[in-house]
C-alpha cells in the first residue's frame, strides 16, 4: 500500500543563509512554474510496476477527479511507461527492487492558474517533474533524486536546467523575465541539490534543501503590515512576530491554496478557507523564522481577522 507523502515546503530565498547548505554543494535552477503541485506514486515489486496512487498538494486523488488538476491523469501513462523502461536508471533498485518511486510535479495551464502560459491560452494544461524521492520497503529513509537522474528516467518531462553552481552563486544572479513556457514574466526559480541526497526519515524529509525565490509580483507576502489585535498579555517580542505574520495572508496565498484542488471556490468554503489560510501562513512563517510552528499556535486566532478578509474579497469579490 503506498503512503502518501506531502511534498516538504520550499524554504525562501530572502529567509536563508546560502552558507548553511554548504559552500561547495553544487546545486541547479529551474524554473518555478505557477500551477498545482502533484504526485504520482508509483510502486515497484522486484522493479516492476505494480501499483500507483495519485496526489493534489494535501491528499490522494481519483481518475473521475472534477477540478481542473484531475487532468493529471492524462500524464500517468507515460510517467509509468518512462519509470517502466528506465528502470535501471534509478538508484539503490538494483540492490532494493520493492520501491515506491514519489514523483512530483506541477501541472498548468486553463483553469489551473492565471498566468498566460502558451497552453493556458491554448485552452489546454501541461505538466513537469520536478522532484522524486525514492522510498525502499525495507528501509525508513527517501533518497533525492540528482537531476541527471531524473533526465535519465523521465526525459522532457523534467523541468529544463537553466543554471548550476553553489546556492550561493545562483543566488547572486538575477531572475529571468520572461517565462520559457510563453508568458512575459516568469514566477521564479526553484533550487535543489544537483547530484540529490540521502534522508533517513519522513521527518528529515520535511527539511530538504530546496529554496525557492520569486518575482515580487508571485510573492505570497505583502510589504505592509495588516492590523490585528494582539492580546494585552503579549510581550512586545509577540506583537512583532504577529504584525510579521500578517505580511504572509495575501490574496496570492489564497489563489495559491485554492489551485491546490482541495477546496471549491464558493461561499459555503469561506470557514474552511480562512482555516488553511491561516495554517498555511503560519507554516512558512515558522519556516522562514526558524521558529517551532508549535510556539505559532497563540498567534492563530489572531490572525483569523485578517485572514477573513483577504479570504472574502478572493471569493466574494472586492466590494465585500
Amino acid at each position: 500500500m503506498i503512503e502518501f507523502l506531502k511534498y516538504p515546503k520550499m524554504k525562501n530565498s530572502y529567509a536563508i543563509e546560502p552558507d548553511d547548505f554548504g559552500k561547495t554543494t553544487v546545486f541547479y535552477s529551474s524554473e518555478k512554474i505557477d500551477g498545482s503541485n502533484t504526485q504520482i506514486d508509483i510502486h515497484l515489486t522486484n522493479g516492476a510496476v505494480d501499483d500507483i496512487r495519485v496526489g493534489s498538494r494535501n491528499k490522494f486523488i481519483e481518475e473521475d477527479c472534477k477540478e481542473a488538476l484531475g487532468k493529471v491523469y492524462n500524464f500517468v501513462p507515460k510517467v509509468k511507461e518512462l519509470v517502466a523502461q528506465n528502470a535501471n536508471n534509478i538508484p539503490t533498485l538494483s540492490e532494493k527492487p520493492n520501491a515506491t518511486l514519489y514523483v512530483y510535479g506541477e501541472i498548468f495551464g486553463s483553469k489551473i492558474q492565471t498566468t498566460s502560459y502558451d497552453v493556458t491560452k491554448n485552452g489546454d494544461v501541461d505538466y513537469r517533474i520536478f522532484d522524486c524521492f525514492v522510498k525502499a520497503d525495507e528501509n525508513k529513509g527517501y533518497f533525492q533524486l540528482g537531476y541527471e537522474s531524473l533526465k535519465a528516467i523521465f526525459g522532457d518531462l523534467v523541468a529544463p536546467l537553466k543554471d548550476k553552481g553553489t546556492l550561493e552563486e545562483l543566488l547572486d544572479k538575477p531572475l529571468g523575465r520572461e517565462s520559457q513556457y510563453g508568458a512575459p514574466l516568469e514566477e521564479g526559480d526553484v533550487y535543489h541539490t544537483y547530484s540529490g541526497c540521502f534522508y533517513t526519515s519522513k521527518e528529515a524529509l520535511q527539511r530538504v534543501d530546496n529554496v525557492k525565490r520569486k518575482h515580487k509580483e508571485f510573492s505570497e507576502i505583502s510589504r505592509k503590515h495588516k492590523k490585528s489585535k494582539a492580546p494585552k498579555v503579549f510581550t512586545e517580542e509577540q506583537k512583532k512576530l504577529l504584525d510579521e505574520l500578517t505580511r504572509y495572508v495575501t490574496e496570492r496565498r489564497v489563489e495559491n491554496i485554492l489551485s491546490h484542488g482541495d477546496i471549491e471556490r464558493s461561499p459555503k468554503n469561506i470557514g474552511k478557507l480562512i482555516g488553511a489560510t491561516i495554517k498555511d501562513s503560519m507554516e512558512e512563517f515558522a519556516i522562514d523564522y526558524n521558529i517551532p510552528k508549535e510556539d505559532l499556535k497563540p498567534f492563530g486566532k489572531y490572525i483569523g481577522g485578517v485572514a477573513g478578509q483577504v479570504v472574502r474579497k478572493v471569493v466574494l469579490g472586492s466590494e465585500n
